[in-house]
């Protein structure tokens, strides 16, 4: 089995900034955990999700001036 080791270091800073602001556990997800693995210098966005209720990240969000985006709330996502 091929593992490749990825830089987390490297990660936008607003990403750590969001994971020590919440205190809750993030995780990288998606197309995200994909294109580090496969093209680590040209990631186009961060899927995150949460332990949180998408109402507790969009107010967590709306008290820091974490820019978000409400979509897919009627899927609890």
């Amino acid at each position: 089995m091929l593992v490749k080791s990825v830089d987390f270091v490297r990660l936008p800073e607003v990403i750590m900034d969001l994971a020590s602001l919440f205190r809750y556990n993030l995780f990288l997800v998606g197309g995200t955990v994909r294109d580090l693995f496969l093209k680590p210098d040209s990631i186009g966005d961060f899927d995150i999700a949460s332990t949180l209720t998408p109402n507790e990240v969009i107010d967590l969000c709306n008290k820091n001036n974490i820019q978000h985006f409400e979509i897919s709330l009627e899927h609890g996502t």
